[in-house]
Order: C-alpha cells, then structure tokens, then sequence
C-alpha cells in the first residue's frame, strides 16, 4: 500500500522541501523492489502497481534515468503476467504458463500473510483464526476462485499503465493496456456495459475507457462509459439528509474515485462530440455540496 500519488500533488502545489526529500526516500524503496522467478513465490498486483506508479512519478519529477529505467524493467514482469484474456489476478508469478501460485495452503483471503507461508516463516491461518480476523465476511473465503481474483486491483496498475505510454509513446504499453480494458468491457469488440458496471470501482474505470479512445478513436468505450456514468448518478444520495446527500455508494472512497475517472471522460466526450448534460449532474452535484440549483 506504499503509494505517493497524494505526495506528488502535494509537492506539485506547494514546492515543499520536505516533500520533495520524502518523495526522494521513497523512490529508493520503490527501486530496491525484487521478485522472484522460482513459481512458489507468487506477488501482488496492487504492490508491482503501485511500485511502477512510484517510479514514474519520480523519473517525472527529478528527470533521473534510473527511475525512468527500473519502471521499464516492472514493466515487462507486469506485461510477463497479464493473462491472456487482458487481466491479471491480484496475485501471479511469471513463470509457469498459468501465471497462478498454488494458493491451496493458504487462501488468497489472506493475501497480508501469503508471502510469509509461501517462505515457509508462517503457518496458514486456521479457519477459526480466518474466521475472528476477517469476521463474518471471511465465511467461506479461504480459497478464492480464479475469477474472483481478477478485477479491482488492476486499477492500481491502469494508472501507471497510462503514465508510462504517455511519456513514452511506447505501442507495447498501448497494446498492453487496450487489452486490459477490452476485459473490462467483457472483451475485444465486446463493449458489453453490464461486465464494466462490475468492475468500475467507484466509476475509476471511466478514466481508462476515456484514454481507451484517445489510443484508437473507437466511440465503444465512450458509450460505455456513458452507461457507466448513468448509473453512477442513479446510485448517488438525493436525499435530504445532510450526512447523505451527494455520496456515491455511500463510500468517500468512491468520490475520489469517481473524481480520478469522470473528469477524464467528460473531456473525451465533449471532444468526441457525444451527449454529457445528464451524466455532469453526478459530479456536479458532489462538487456544488448538494445543492439542486447547481446542476447544469
């Protein structure tokens, strides 16, 4: 969970020294990142995602090559794990075909711990022990299908996916990233809206169906994202309670989220020349506090 992207920000607004040696100390962190190619050692997709992001910010920021090099290296473990299909599990190792770790022993449920039992300094947790420490929710959960691995955690890395092309023009990362977002949308050429509602995560998908389009002009993912953003305001509170209204699925998380994403597709909508007057009302209303009167 090491992730500087509010860091940047920071420091981008303010010119804060400090800032900018803590941001320095991270990027060390992020280049000492390691993984191993022996297949019982698998690794997680949201910490090569957020090592990859980390970098890029700082090769951005100081201009220094050995970011910008250690990147490109993550890079290709990450093009190595994508899964035919354009996804990724949120834990995978790169050297077997299947790209999946034996996750019997232990479950994918209790992914804080996975490493330790892979290295042999753990034991798993016991299902009463799995059961106190994640509660009711962890019922049943021990072992994970495969589907279900795939999905939220891929948004960590679609992030830096975007910043990578876009200060390299590389057509690897383009392609590696097109096909990520094709299995968003339930796959090449599908654009199927039901399959993105699933996986939009608090409406961050909207940013990658926006760039989706600047890379190949194809107006699917545009209107994909128009149902995405439909439904997005179906989901926000109208009520009157001030403690309410304006939210979106009930969750902080998800405003920042929505915020990271609809911006970015308002623009590409606009530019493409599609319909947006409905779907500003979402991030609208959030911004105006809630008040009616405010939305365009």
């Amino acid at each position: 969970h090491t992730f500087i992207d509010n860091w940047i920000d920071y420091y981008y607004l303010t010119g804060d020294h400090r800032t900018l040696e803590v941001l320095g100390e991270a990027g060390e962190f992020f280049l000492r990142y390691r993984w191993s190619e022996d297949p019982r050692f698998s690794f997680s997709l949201r910490s090569i995602a957020n090592t990859l992001r980390g970098l890029l910010y700082l090769w951005e920021l100081t201009g220094e090559a050995r970011f910008k090099q250690r990147a490109e290296e993550i890079f290709q473990v990450i093009a190595r794990g994508q899964n035919d299909d354009g996804s990724w599990h949120k834990r995978f190792q790169v050297s077997t075909p299947d790209r999946l770790p034996d996750q019997a022993p232990y479950g994918m449920a209790t992914e804080g711990t996975t490493l330790a039992v892979e290295m042999g300094t753990a034991t798993p947790f016991t299902p009463a022990e799995h059961k106190a420490l994640g509660g009711a929710s962890a019922a049943g959960k021990r072992v994970l299908s495969y589907a279900d691995q795939k999905g939220y955690q891929t948004h960590y890395l679609m992030i830096g996916l975007e910043l990578l092309h876009r200060l390299t023009g590389r057509d690897d990362v383009a392609k590696c990233y097109l096909r990520a977002v094709d299995w968003f949308c339930g796959g090449p050429g599908v654009f199927d809206p039901e399959m993105a509602w699933k996986q939009h995560y608090g409406g961050v998908l909207c940013r990658h169906l926006s760039y989706a389009y600047k890379l190949t002009g194809e107006r699917g993912y545009l209107e994909v994202g128009q149902q995405l953003l439909r439904r997005l305001v179906e989901s926000q509170d109208w009520s009157d309670d001030p403690k309410r209204r304006g939210a979106v699925g009930m969750s902080p998380m998800y405003l920042s989220l929505l915020f990271y994403g609809v911006p970015h597709l308002l623009g590409a909508l606009q530019d493409a020349g599609m319909d947006e007057l409905k779907i500003k009302n979402c991030a609208h209303y959030a911004l105006a506090g809630g008040t009616r009167t405010n939305l365009r």
